[in-house]
């Protein structure tokens, strides 16, 4: 559908305000400024000392920046955004939509929720999860997560939070894929966020990756037993998957050690356009790094091990930077709930720049090592 952007946002605003309990979140993203320092604007509902507000969050390659409005605002905080943004995404409690902005019309397709589910906007609300904690889900049953009556287990709460933070995050970029987006998961192992994306995004094609073969022939028969005909597993090595064709989004939660660079550098090499990547067990920089480097901070096997890690991603990320990635490093669950919370992000630039890999030489140089991820790539560096 098409419209003049100006009353579209009325009627939308006035829905909103009209309705405020119905409206879950507005995402704006694709600044028409490819200069502006704003890549993203998100919009909710919250109640602050017993009053309706809206929580408006603007984020930067690196910073969120919030503040709250009342609702008489949020028309203004609308128009503000359109104007700034190309794409934007509208979700409600029993419906979305999916806007794609230019001058002054707007092109937008509605699409009807399956399950209709109510929002609490206390400022200290219950989690509204993509995956409701307390309703009982025929997929988290399965998957060892729920008992039958819908309580999520103790051991697997943790597992929980990081699925549901995930699929928030697929949430919020699902204006920026394609109609009918393929996304894939590395290192899928049980599959849990393979077959959690298949609940959300039953119009996307997922496919899961693992090299072990236990692993796949359980997912390949919960896969049947679902009827899930959009949703795929391959048992194979990261390196050795291949694919024609646009890549929407790669996946890998928690990619072990060098898996993350396996991850990594598959993405690089399809061209996918947005990669989402939480890595773990960062062994490799440790154990090539000399303490001489930086006495203080490596006398110390905890800090050496820290500091490696944190390492290990700055040179991850300028690697993606300099190929063409705009790239954020970000904590994506609480850190209460597990120590491994860094998240990379990275979006394919629309136009990027001849690299200069000054920076990352320095660093690698004082280091004294040598990514995985640049041996994948080959980089001659």
């Amino acid at each position: 559908m098409k419209s003049e952007i100006q009353p579209f946002i009325l009627d939308l605003a006035k829905r909103i305000q009209q309705q405020p309990e119905g409206f879950i979140f507005a995402a704006f993203s694709a600044p028409s400024d490819k200069t502006s320092e704003i890549k993203r604007v998100r919009m909710r509902p919250l109640i602050v000392k017993g009053a309706l507000h809206f929580q408006i969050s603007s984020f930067t390659e690196t910073q969120c920046f919030s503040v709250n409005v009342l609702p008489q605002e949020i028309g203004s905080e609308l128009t503000k955004a359109s104007t700034r943004f190309s794409q934007a995404l509208f979700h409600f409690i029993n419906d979305e939509i999916h806007a794609h902005i230019e001058d002054s019309k707007i092109s937008y397709k509605v699409t009807q929720h399956k399950k209709v589910y109510l929002q609490n906007l206390s400022h200290n609300r219950s989690k509204n999860y993509q995956l409701p904690e307390k309703e009982p889900s025929g997929l988290l049953i399965a998957l060892g997560i729920q008992s039958k009556e819908g309580k999520v287990l103790r051991d697997k709460f943790d597992k929980f939070k990081q699925i549901n933070r995930f699929l928030e995050l697929v949430a919020d970029i699902r204006d920026e894929m394609s109609e009918s987006p393929l996304i894939l998961d590395f290192g899928c192992g049980k599959a849990y966020l393979t077959f959690a994306l298949y609940s959300m995004l039953q119009d996307a094609r997922i496919v899961g990756i693992d090299a072990r073969k236990d692993v796949i022939d359980k997912c390949l028969a919960l896969k049947d037993a679902l009827d899930a005909t959009n949703l795929d597993f391959k048992q194979m090595r990261i390196q050795e998957y291949r694919q024609d064709g646009p890549v929407d989004l790669v996946l890998a939660l928690h990619a072990c050690d060098t898996a993350t660079d396996a991850a990594l550098a598959k993405a690089i090499e399809m061209h996918a356009q947005t990669i989402l990547v939480a890595p773990c067990c960062q062994h490799e920089v440790s154990a090539q790094i000399k303490k001489e480097a930086h006495p203080l901070l490596l006398e110390h096997g905890l800090l050496k091990e820290r500091f490696s890690a944190l390492a290990t991603d700055a040179m991850r990320a300028e690697i993606l930077n300099q190929l063409g990635y705009m790239v954020d490093l970000v904590e994506f669950i609480d850190p209460e709930h597990t120590p491994k919370n860094l998240l990379i992000r990275a979006t394919r630039k629309k136009h990027p720049t001849p690299p200069n890999w000054d920076a990352y030489k320095a660093l690698k140089n004082s280091l004294g090592v040598t990514l995985t991820l640049e041996r994948l790539l080959k980089l001659d560096l």
